[in-house]
């Protein structure tokens, strides 16, 4: 497990557990609990991937996971088509989801050189077209998307 997920999975764990209002109070809770020391931004993006909200408890505003995975939900019934070819992956989308794909492609640790969206457009560069098949395979695993239906 990487320390990304270590992280994650401690924040996770902590949100399901305890009443925390602040990102400070995470912060502090990760270090003594988990011996996992790191910084506000951070805190912040891992927040952020985890799709964490704050939610009113007993008068408190508190930090907590969704129910289920919106990220996914939305990717299941936005994504289109993807393709590709020798050089290019173009993924098509819901009208005006493409910047939040996107993003959420930009946020995957895969061999891209970068993504440009427009509205329901994106368009995805490797870093070399040697591997465009094995970043095709990522992109379609990360986006719930099954080429062969």
């Amino acid at each position: 497990m990487n320390n990304i997920t270590k992280r994650r999975t401690a924040i996770s764990k902590l949100i399901s557990q305890e009443k925390i209002d602040t990102q400070h109070d995470l912060i502090t809770l990760l270090k003594n609990q988990f011996g996992i020391e790191t910084n506000q931004a951070v805190i912040s993006r891992d927040l952020k991937a985890l799709n964490v909200v704050k939610k009113a408890i007993d008068g408190k505003r508190v930090f907590s996971l969704p129910a289920r995975d919106v990220h996914e939900e939305v990717l299941k019934l936005g994504v289109q088509d993807i393709q590709k070819n020798e050089a290019l992956i173009v993924v098509t989308v819901l009208e005006g989801l493409a910047p939040f794909v996107g993003d959420i492609i930009d946020d995957l640790s895969l061999d891209i050189l970068g993504t440009l969206a427009g509205e329901n457009t994106i368009f995805i560069t490797p870093k070399s077209t040697h591997i465009i098949d094995e970043v095709y395979k990522q992109i379609c695993k990360e986006l719930y998307f099954n080429p062969f239906i």
